[in-house]
């Protein structure tokens, strides 16, 4: 076999194509019905082999991931400046990213400093201030999040019958494996 030809078979059996901050990913329920269960962005791929299939583990992280990728310096001191006018200052340089809140926004009083943090850094030490968490939308793959807990909905997926979930605190990332029986 010419060694052009060996290495191009090799590309196509190990590449994968998807292991991009370019090429976000969407994890969908059966019959793709209840929209995105998880929307974002692969950090590690790895094809195996297992009785003939070829099957991918993706860990993937979150569209606020794309907040969390350069550290900036600012300052924000008006005295009737919002939370929420804050958080939309910082992402607006980040195309389609969204914050939203639940409840009503709240002034500052203050001044509030962003030395040398990422953007996500910083607005999670924003929220902070107001005893609130972000929560990441992962039905997108835009930086989309919410300050504070979101109105929460139900959906059916039917019997789990094995997962395998890891949750890292940095920013909201889900891998593993989950096999959900929807016919029960």
């Amino acid at each position: 076999m010419a060694e052009g030809l060996q290495r191009r078979l090799l590309l196509s059996e190990n590449e994968t194509g998807i292991n991009s901050m370019d090429a976000p990913i969407q994890l969908l329920g059966q019959g793709n019905t209840a929209g995105a269960l998880f929307s974002g962005y692969p950090e590690k791929v790895e094809i195996k082999k297992e009785r003939g299939y070829r099957i991918a583990d993706i860990q993937a992280v979150s569209g606020t991931i794309l907040l969390d990728q350069k550290k900036s310096n600012r300052v924000f001191q008006k005295k009737v400046q919002t939370y929420m006018g804050i958080a939309s200052a910082v992402t607006a340089d980040t195309d389609h990213s969204a914050c939203i809140l639940p409840g009503s926004d709240m002034r500052t009083g203050g001044t509030l400093i962003q030395y040398q943090e990422t953007d996500w850094r910083f607005l999670k030490r924003m929220a902070s201030q107001l005893g609130l968490p972000l929560v990441p939308d992962t039905s997108y793959y835009y930086p989309r999040f919410y300050l504070g807990l979101p109105e929460g909905e139900k959906r059916e997926l039917g019997e789990i019958i094995s997962c395998d979930l890891c949750f890292d605190g940095r920013y909201y990332a889900v891998s593993g494996k989950c096999l959900v029986d929807s016919n029960l």
